[in-house]
């Protein structure tokens, strides 16, 4: 996929990347830059379950990134992002918008499966969003 398709795919199906972190490459030693700082900082719970890692929550960065080498964590953590929908009918008619949205953090070994994990997130949260607004049931 170039980049003008994964454009167009991100924008046709509303999601978008707020944050891509190469791990092996940002995380490496104790000089992270500060989005990858702000990630383990602010989100430190769904990161962690992003990576599918246990790290004590007194962790400094070289024990984090210890455990991310030992553990060939080493792909992109990626913070995708879609519209929060708000559902009109139960005809899948929506109104939703950048202005209230929701975010994930995914890990991925490669590029290409983070976009892929992003839209299948997106997707999810939208059945879920339906059933909790009551235009749906839980299947």
């Amino acid at each position: 996929m170039n980049h003008r398709e994964i454009c167009e795919n991100f924008f046709n199906n509303g999601v978008r990347v707020e944050t891509i972190i190469h791990l092996g490459s940002m995380c490496h030693d104790y000089a992270y830059p500060s989005c990858a700082e702000d990630a383990f900082e602010q989100d430190w719970e769904e990161v962690l379950k992003a990576l599918d890692l246990e790290i004590d929550a007194d962790a400094d960065k070289e024990e984090i990134s210890s455990t991310l080498y030992d553990n060939n964590k080493l792909g992109f953590l990626i913070q995708a992002a879609t519209p929060v929908p708000k559902f009109l009918s139960s005809s899948s008619s929506t109104h939703s918008g950048w202005g209230y949205y929701a975010t994930k953090w995914i890990y991925a070994e490669n590029i290409n499966e983070a976009i892929s994990k992003a839209h299948e997130w997106a997707e999810e949260y939208y059945q879920e969003q339906k059933v909790k607004q009551g235009f749906a049931q839980a299947s």
